[in-house]
């Protein structure tokens, strides 16, 4: 029985970093328009517009400001992550023609101008896509001699083509991550006609990477600011399908929100914890609906995400498409439609920043170890997570090892012998900042005073019967066991989704020691 006498008793509280509700408002067009195109800053405070061709700068506080025209054939828009520059494309005063052109509010337009082997195609040199995080660089499209081929532009250099491989062949850059270290877009070669998707080094202009393969159709869309994740559509069975791509899990498929494969998708938009937003149809009533990926909940409507957080959307209405995200991913931007046909923009908070949760938790009945997997939504690898333990005035950091989205700690030091409560935080460190991804707590005996009317006593009142006492703060389904030594299944305790708050679990251990089975030292909690 000294067993018994070692073993203690825990609540476990799980708690997500706070998500606040979300929301959603119909956004206001200020002028008529069959199209539009945004662009958000870093934190979603100022919004470059696109309005059939005519430009505007947007904020809560100061409203719409009028940029002037762009072009009804040319939705391009970007902006710097502070707000202050814009890229777009207009028609160039001195000669009629369409230019890409950098705007700010202290000197206003500037002309790109084009390539040393620039033409005009169809009353335009060509078009601004996508500028870095400090607006000091410019990707796009310029009409040459060879056709339509990708450029970037810096003031050092002027604009100056990227590499698309063989006479006659096309390209166009899409985007540029934030710190300006990948570009992405699309190659054609003449050839064939397809179009190929690919990335360059802005170090390196004269080369370029078929990060999904050389014969695999499609096209690159977006990539994340450290240019660690790219995202777009690549084609199989002549149907699209969205995709992103890292450097360790190379190219994955995200398939769709319906029931047939041959809906189609595509990724748009990626944020730096490696959410994916974008598209995808179906077929069989052509409705095109947009989606949010992570590496937690797959695909899911995007509709399905924000109502869940608390967003109320008019029952009438579907939210067709994203067509902007601000830096830190909590602003969300996109088109909606009805059964009508009416169509219009919408605007929407909500959570889809770093995430981390908890996976599995194994304790050691005599106190001296408890071992935490964690899961976490991070694609910028430069971001560490860091594991903080507390008990009263103690603190004292729990090794982690981490790999690619998992990391897992060993708490050797916690002494859970000794009645009282110990936190745990896990935390994202970025330079001076911190970000609390999850937090919870383990109790040993008793519970804090002010918690005991709620959870009782911790301690057996007869020695054969034990509860395990668990508070959670979010509905999840946990599987809980006890373990042997060697982590084999021994004693079934509970499988199924419990609600948020309070609960018992019976763990009746002499009951199966009398059975034949060897005492059990641990107890493995694990999140499905």
């Amino acid at each position: 029985m000294q067993l018994l006498v070692n073993i203690f008793l825990l609540a476990l509280l799980i708690s997500a970093a706070p998500t606040g509700a979300a929301t959603f408002e119909i956004f206001p067009s200020p002028q008529p328009c069959t199209w539009a195109s945004f662009a958000f800053d870093a934190d979603g405070d100022k919004l470059a517009c696109n309005y059939g061709g005519h430009l505007f700068l947007w904020s809560p506080q100061e409203g719409f400001q009028d940029l002037g025209d762009g072009h009804p054939q040319s939705g391009s828009i970007s902006i710097s992550a502070s707000g202050t520059t814009i890229c777009a494309t207009r028609i160039r005063p001195s000669d009629g023609y369409l230019n890409p052109a950098l705007w700010s509010r202290k000197s206003g337009w500037k002309d790109l101008g084009h390539t040393l082997d620039g033409l005009v195609e169809n009353g335009s040199w060509g078009s601004g896509f996508d500028l870095n995080d400090n607006g000091s660089a410019v990707v796009g499209l310029a009409w040459t001699s060879q056709g339509a081929q990708a450029f970037q532009w810096t003031p050092e250099t002027g604009m100056k083509r990227l590499a698309s491989k063989g006479p006659g062949g096309t390209s166009r850059a899409t985007a540029m991550a934030g710190d300006g270290s990948l570009i992405v877009g699309f190659r054609q070669p003449s050839d064939h006609g397809w179009r190929l998707p690919v990335c360059w080094d802005p170090h390196q202009p004269d080369t370029f990477l078929h990060y999904a393969g050389t014969d695999l159709r499609g096209e690159a869309l977006a990539v994340n600011s450290d240019g660690t994740m790219i995202v777009g559509y690549h084609l199989a069975n002549q149907v699209e399908i969205a995709h992103y791509w890292t450097p360790t899990d190379g190219l994955v498929s995200l398939k769709n929100l319906g029931q047939s494969a041959w809906d189609p998708s595509r990724a748009t938009h990626v944020t730096d914890n490696g959410t994916v937003l974008g598209t995808t149809t179906s077929t069989a009533w052509n409705l095109t609906e947009a989606f949010i990926w992570d590496p937690f909940d797959g695909m899911v409507r995007l509709q399905d995400l924000l109502e869940n957080q608390g967003a109320v959307i008019p029952d009438n209405l579907w939210l067709d498409e994203v067509l902007a995200v601000s830096g830190d991913a909590t602003q969300l931007m996109g088109s909606w439609r009805n059964a009508q046909g009416q169509q219009g923009y919408w605007m929407a908070k909500a959570d889809t920043r770093q995430k981390g949760r908890i996976r599995q938790c194994l304790a050691s009945l005599d106190g001296t170890q408890l071992e935490l997997d964690f899961e976490l939504a991070l694609a910028d690898t430069a971001l560490r997570p860091v594991l903080v333990a507390s008990r009263r005035n103690q603190q004292w950091h729990v090794p982690l090892h981490f790999e690619q989205r998992t990391c897992r700690g060993t708490d050797h030091q916690a002494n859970f012998g000794q009645a009282g409560e110990v936190v745990y935080e896990l935390t994202l460190e970025n330079g001076d900042s911190a970000k609390v991804l999850e937090r919870f707590s383990i109790w040993t005996e008793t519970p804090p005073e002010k918690e005991r009317g709620l959870l009782g006593s911790f301690l057996p009142q007869q020695p054969d019967n034990h509860t395990l006492n668990i508070r959670i703060q979010r509905d999840d389904h946990l599987v809980i066991s006890s373990t042997d030594a060697t982590g084999s299944l021994v004693v079934p305790l509970s499988d199924r989704i419990f609600e948020a708050g309070y609960h018992q679990i019976p763990w009746d251990v002499p009951i199966y020691q009398r059975s034949g089975h060897q005492p059990v030292p641990y107890i493995h909690i694990q999140w499905q």
